[in-house]
C-alpha cells in the first residue's frame, strides 16, 4: 500500500482494491480509495487489467472479484490473470470453488487468512481446452451483461450522489432533471471532484 502520509501518492484516478471492495457482484468497477500513477510506481503492486480474478486473503477472507477496470490492489489479496486458452469466466468459477474447497477443509477452525501455500498445494481439475474454450464461449455473454449492469449502476450512484446535494438546497428540480437527463451528465462530468474519480 502506497504510504497514506504522502499525499501524491492518493486521490488520482486508479482504483485501489481491498477487501473492503468486495461486493456481491461478480465484477469491482471501483473502489473506495484511488491512487495516483505517482502511488503506484511507489508500491509493490502492478496494475491489473480487466478480467484479472482478486482473492481476498485477510480481513474480509475469500471474497472474489473480477476486475472490471485496471486497478492496483493492496496486499491482503491474490491476483490470478488467466492463461492463454484459459478464458475469465472459467477461471473464475475455479478459483471460486477454491475458496469453497479452503472453506470446508478449514472447518472447525477459524477460516481467517490464505496463505500462498494454501492456493499451491491445491490441486484444481481442469477439462480438456476445448471445453474450456466452449465453457467461455457460452457464458462470455453473460458475464458482459454483468459488467455493463454493475457499471450502469457505478454511474446511476454517482450521479444520484452529485444530484442529491443539489435537490435538497432547491438548486434543482426533480423536473428539471426528468426533462434533460443528459445535461446534467455532462455537468456532472466536467466537475472537477468528479473528473478526480474517474
Amino acid at each position: 500500500t502506497p504510504k497514506t502520509s504522502i499525499a501524491s501518492y492518493w486521490d488520482g484516478g486508479i482504483p485501489f482494491f481491498t477487501p473492503s471492495d468486495s461486493t456481491n457482484d461478480f465484477f469491482v468497477v471501483g473502489t473506495e480509495k484511488n491512487i495516483t500513477q505517482e502511488g503506484l510506481a511507489s508500491c509493490s503492486s502492478d496494475l491489473f487489467e480487466p478480467g484479472n480474478i482478486f482473492i481476498t486473503a485477510r480481513g474480509t477472507v475469500g471474497k472474489v472479484s473480477i476486475a472490471g477496470r485496471n486497478m492496483a490492489m493492496n496486499q491482503s489479496c491474490y491476483a490470478v490473470a488467466p492463461r492463454k486458452n484459459i478464458n475469465t469466466p472459467f477461471l473464475h468459477q475455479c478459483c471460486v470453488n477454491l475458496v469453497h474447497y479452503l472453506k470446508a477443509k478449514g472447518s472447525g477452525s477459524v477460516f481467517d487468512a490464505i496463505v500462498s501455500n494454501d492456493i499451491k498445494l491445491t490441486s484444481i481439475s481442469i477439462p480438456p481446452l476445448v471445453l474450456v474454450g466452449k465453457y467461455g464461449n457460452l457464458v462470455s455473454s453473460m458475464y458482459g451483461k454483468m459488467l455493463n449492469s454493475v457499471n450502469e449502476n457505478q454511474k446511476l450512484s454517482e450521479l444520484r450522489d452529485w444530484l442529491l446535494p443539489m435537490l435538497m438546497n432547491g438548486q434543482v428540480k426533480v423536473g428539471d432533471v426528468e426533462e434533460n437527463p443528459d445535461s446534467y451528465r455532462e455537468a456532472m462530468a466536467a466537475e472537477p471532484e468528479y473528473r478526480k474519480k474517474k
